[in-house]
This record gives C-alpha cells, sequence and structure tokens, in this order.
C-alpha cells in the first residue's frame, strides 16, 4: 500500500510540474487537474445543474476576457470579449492563423482540406476560396438574395405546423438547419434546392458518416495528448 502511494506521488511531481511550467506564460484560467485538466470541472457543473454556458460566465467573470481551460494536458486560451477577439482574430490574424491538428484528421483528411488547413496550404486554399465565392456572389446582393428565398421556402413547413397547433409546436433545429444549410450550398453549386418535404438519402449518408468521423475527435486529442506528454 505504501509502495503504491510512493508511485502515484512520484508520477503526480512531474505531472505538476510540468503544469506549472506550461500555466506561467498562459493567461489565467481554473487550476486543471493532472492529466484530466479542466474535464471534472464541467461534470462538477452538470452535477450541480449548471450549464456549460453558465460555467464558462462564471469563469469569465472571475479570470478576465482570455482564460486558459485544459482539455486534458492541452491549454486552450479562450477569448470571451469582442473587443479582444478583433484584436486577435482580425488586426493579429496572421499572428494566430495555426491550430492543433489532432492526428485523426491527418489519417481521415491527409492533412487536406479547409476546415484544418495551415501555414501556406491555408493562405493558399483561403484565396482560391473567396476567388469562387465572389463568382458565386459573394458581397453582392444576388448570394443574400437567394439565401433568403431558400430560409423562407424552409420556413413554410414550419409556420403551417404553427398554424395548425394554434402557435406552439416542436420542431428539430439540428434536422431543419442542416437540410436549410445543405440546401443552400446544392443551389449554389447546381441550381438545384431540396424540396420542403425531401431529404435526399446521399445527403443523410454523408452526415451520417460526418458525424461518426467526428466522433473520432475525441481518440485524436487524446493521441495529441499523448504526444505532448511525450
Amino acid at each position: 500500500m505504501i509502495s503504491l502511494f510512493w508511485a502515484i506521488l512520484l508520477l503526480c511531481v512531474p505531472l505538476l510540474w510540468v503544469y506549472t511550467q506550461k500555466r506561467k506564460d498562459l493567461p489565467p484560467g481554473p487550476t486543471p487537474f493532472p492529466v484530466l485538466g479542466n474535464f471534472p470541472h464541467f461534470g462538477f457543473a452538470v452535477l450541480r445543474g449548471k450549464t456549460l454556458v453558465d460555467l464558462l460566465l462564471e469563469w469569465k467573470k472571475r479570470y478576465g476576457p482570455a482564460m486558459t481551460i485544459w482539455l486534458g494536458p492541452i491549454p486552450a486560451v479562450c477569448v470571451t470579449d469582442y473587443d479582444l477577439a478583433q484584436e486577435v482574430f482580425v488586426k493579429q490574424g496572421d499572428a494566430f492563423v495555426d491550430r492543433l491538428k489532432p492526428p485523426v484528421f491527418d489519417i481521415t483528411r491527409q492533412g487536406l482540406g479547409i476546415v484544418m488547413a495551415e501555414g501556406n496550404l491555408w493562405v493558399e486554399q483561403r484565396r482560391f476560396a473567396l476567388h469562387t465565392l465572389r463568382n458565386f456572389g459573394l458581397g453582392r446582393n444576388l448570394m443574400q438574395e437567394k439565401i433568403l428565398a431558400e430560409f423562407h421556402k424552409q420556413m413554410k413547413p414550419i409556420e403551417r405546423q404553427l398554424d395548425a397547433a394554434g402557435g406552439r409546436t416542436k420542431v428539430d433545429p439540428r434536422r431543419l438547419f442542416t437540410m436549410l444549410i445543405g440546401s443552400i450550398i446544392n443551389s449554389f453549386l447546381v441550381g438545384i434546392s431540396y424540396d420542403e418535404l425531401g431529404f435526399p438519402e446521399g445527403y443523410g449518408s454523408i452526415s451520417r458518416s460526418r458525424r461518426g468521423e467526428l466522433g473520432l475527435a475525441t481518440f485524436g486529442l487524446m493521441l495529441s495528448a499523448s504526444r505532448e506528454l511525450r
């Protein structure tokens, strides 16, 4: 029993030292647990009947507009103030373009794509994406008109449900917004939008497969964490 205690102590001491050194140059934030980071705080908040939003607002009042939250052994700096976000991501955007890349995204995407791209690849793809979107009408009233037209089209079934239910009804927002976004993209790419009663099986299959892929993100973060610990 005593040997187990000393083994745990010897394991925790270097971990605490690593956390202390890492936290030294980071914005203030809630004290993380070794290895687990601030995940236990999220669990305790749920047990107390609080939501994650409530907890983050509480931390914002305590630690200020920039705080560090630990996702396991990985620090994440959260910007919670509009003016500071404008300064960091707009005025000094080039200094903050890099991002954490969990290995799972490298495995599934081979480091390609727009969302997780960084460096020269990100700059090149961003330039191409903006050029292409401008050709589709970005920044002009044409794009806005198409988006609003599709929005009103997708809202018609909801309006009919509200009228039939006397002004109160339950709506699945995930399905609604998924259909709306997919229909807008489809309309711009091939000129055909989803009809209000249809949800293409092909699109549904892609959506389900992507949810499965995103489910691996936590595992990917842990792989990244193991690299950080080394």
